[in-house]
């Protein structure tokens, strides 16, 4: 049973704090067995998306929401979320070169086309991803 929402501290390089206790508590409530993984949390006009839990700990990091986002988000690095900027880097394993699929941040609903520039080699030179909003995680107040 969760009783706490606490704030997640990154201790060093790398390095997760797992002493919950010591985390600062952004809000108490009344227990219970949901982690809220699958949502973006408001505590105090602020969003956070849980990141881990342990004991009667939900631990959560600050996230930054677009609510007005680009209709086309151009990245060269991967597939980027127009709603929180999340980069996803593992473009090859997406099942298709376009389609529709959920930000593994903020699981808000984004399309994307992955488009890899070939020379004539047939060697792959770049890849330019395109991304657009299709429906944003709606965060939920505590």
């Amino acid at each position: 049973m969760y009783t706490k929402i606490v704030k997640y501290e990154r201790n060093g390089i790398g390095a997760w704090d797992k002493e919950y206790s010591s985390m600062e508590v952004l809000k108490e409530m009344k227990p219970t067995e949901n982690d809220f993984f699958e949502n973006i949390l408001k505590i105090e006009g602020k969003l956070y998306k849980p990141c881990s839990a342990y004991g009667e700990y939900i631990a959560v990091d600050e996230i930054k929401i677009n609510y007005s986002p680009n209709a086309d988000v151009r990245n060269e690095g991967g597939v980027e979320c127009p709603y929180c900027g999340f980069v996803d880097q593992d473009t090859h394993e997406f099942s298709s070169n376009s389609g529709e699929t959920e930000c593994t941040n903020c699981e808000s609903e984004i399309k994307y086309v992955i488009n890899a520039v070939i020379n004539s080699l047939g060697e792959c030179l770049e890849v330019i991803c395109h991304t657009g909003p299709v429906k944003l995680n709606e965060p939920i107040e505590l």
